[in-house]
């Protein structure tokens, strides 16, 4: 039974064995290991107000409506650091937080990083 519903993911109540859990119901996300050819990962900063801090992490979003895991991993990487690659190897799939989430991202190896004319683009809600 869905008890919240917000811009981006709802929570829905499910009743098993005799338990009630809450699970959070996302879309799916994509996320980028990016290697230069000195054998570097590049890593962002982004702000995130669910643990107040900013935090150093891999290129990563959601997939938008009528987009692949892929698509997703290279817009990302184009929108927030300005760049395109090779490869986009499906490293592995994984679920983030099964505990309380159905969320799934599928986290994708590339490589020979170049630079995209416009730059960055990220979202006003990732810039900081």
């Amino acid at each position: 039974m869905r008890v919240w519903s917000g811009k981006r993911f709802g929570v829905d109540t499910e009743d098993v064995d005799g338990h009630t859990f809450e699970i959070v119901r996302t879309p799916q996300a994509a996320s980028v290991v990016l290697l230069d050819d000195e054998g570097r990962t590049l890593l962002v900063e982004q702000d995130r107000p669910a643990v107040g801090a900013r935090l150093t992490e891999l290129v990563a979003g959601l997939v938008d409506p009528g987009e692949t895991p892929r698509q997703a991993a290279e817009r990302e990487l184009a929108e927030e650091a300005g760049l395109a690659a090779e490869g986009f190897e499906q490293l592995l799939v994984l679920h983030t937080s099964p505990g309380m989430s159905e969320e799934v991202s599928t986290v994708f190896l590339a490589h020979s990083p170049r630079p995209l004319p416009q730059g960055p683009q990220r979202e006003p809600a990732e810039q900081g």
